[in-house]
């Protein structure tokens, strides 16, 4: 066992829009970087970012609120806070440039999954429960 190596992976992460195409290169990378993504996911857990029930958005936006960006385009969209503290439902950029943060009441992450469908993938309710298959 090392010790992880947070500069290398996080310096390796732009690389990953290459392997999109190459799965032995995205298996190498998860290999490698296991006790990475591990660690970050359990941080990001730990901080009330990622976990708890996923859900698929009820009436997903079509634009982005703050550029007008046709959000069925884009892999991802955030619902949540600005910095000046109004709502919106914002395109990657936007929330880069004016978006609060990820988290419940602050904002959520969807991803789209196609078929104009929107996953919850971060930022929901931490109490929140899968619905049982029952």
């Amino acid at each position: 066992m090392r010790d992880p190596d947070y500069r290398t992976f996080w310096d390796a992460l732009p690389h990953i829009s290459i392997m999109r195409s190459r799965p032995d290169l995205q298996e190498a990378f998860r290999h490698e970087y296991r006790e990475e993504i591990v660690g970050l996911l359990s941080w990001l857990h730990r901080l009330g970012v990622l976990w708890g029930a996923t859900s698929i958005h009820p009436s997903p936006p079509d634009g982005c609120d703050l550029c007008s960006a046709q959000l069925d385009k884009l892999q991802l969209f955030i619902d949540g806070a600005t910095q000046s503290g109004m709502w919106a439902n914002m395109c990657p950029k936007c929330f880069l440039e004016e978006g609060h943060s990820i988290g419940w009441g602050k904002g959520q992450l969807y991803l789209n999954i196609g078929n104009g469908d929107w996953r919850l993938v971060a930022g929901g309710d931490p109490d929140a429960r899968e619905p049982s298959d029952e």
